[in-house]
């Protein structure tokens, strides 16, 4: 394991949180990767929440963090219908909570009805209702472009609970709709992995990542080649090449310094 990585970048949900309460130790775990110099950035598939919001749930749980150091899919999807005008500027239509629609906002980006937007952007909401399903069927029927936060189908919560994921909610929009996502966001996609290095003028052959979720985490680090560290609370006994494991954040801390 190469001991001399400068960038970590960490899974929130199942990494330093579960729901609203710390995982033990990854407020240590972070203090002590900033006393040794090294760099922590969040990279999280959450669109429930803005940058801004998680940083101050970060700080509430004794963590110091900019909202620029955290980027979340909800930030990685703004960004891309920017930047490809995918919905021809005719705007988008947004099945999620109202911080991924000030993420869309805040680059300017219409907000606009099922009936009038150029395409659909699929976020987590735990408010999600029968109408947000209907209203985002009858958007995919004008043959829209489909975009989707994430896929994840889960996330874990309190107590060591599942709670539905993004991808279970466009799960019920494409089985409703039969249609397919055409653009997937946060992780295992690249970009947003991109779009946080860019910022910050990070290389990705510094980095390492550090996640609970081996379709998201782990898959990204083997599509860009970097090292990731797969928490897992109860480690496997097979010695996996493609990826080191430890029960915590903690713990995978004080394996790699």
């Amino acid at each position: 394991m190469n001991k001399n990585l400068k960038v970590f970048i960490i899974d929130l949900d199942g990494v330093v949180f579960q729901g609203n309460n710390l995982i033990p130790f990854a407020d240590k775990a972070i203090q002590k990767l900033k006393s040794k110099g090294k760099i922590p950035l969040f990279l999280t598939n959450n669109s429930t929440t803005s940058s801004i919001h998680l940083a101050q749930k970060l700080l509430s749980m004794g963590i110091e963090c900019s909202h620029s150091e955290i980027m979340t899919s909800g930030i990685a999807a703004a960004e891309f219908i920017k930047t490809t005008k995918v919905d021809n500027e005719m705007g988008i239509f947004v099945c999620g909570t109202n911080d991924l629609r000030s993420e869309l906002t805040k680059l300017d980006i219409k907000i606009s009805s099922p009936d009038t937007c150029g395409a659909l952007l699929v976020g987590q909401n735990p408010n999600f209702t029968y109408d947000d399903l209907k209203h985002s069927v009858w958007a995919l029927q004008r043959k829209i472009p489909f975009i989707a936060c994430n896929m994840d189908p889960n996330f874990p919560s309190e107590n060591g609970r599942l709670m539905p994921g993004c991808g279970s909610l466009v799960s019920a929009i494409s089985t409703a709709s039969k249609c397919i996502v055409n653009y997937e966001i946060g992780k295992p996609n690249p970009r947003i992995l991109d779009l946080l290095l860019s910022k910050h003028r990070l290389n990705k052959k510094d980095c390492i990542i550090i996640g609970d979720n081996k379709n998201s985490d782990i898959e990204l680090a083997l599509q860009v080649n970097i090292p990731s560290v797969f928490i897992n609370s109860n480690p496997s006994q097979i010695i996996s090449k493609d990826y080191f494991e430890a029960k915590s954040l903690f713990e995978a801390v004080e394996l790699l310094l």
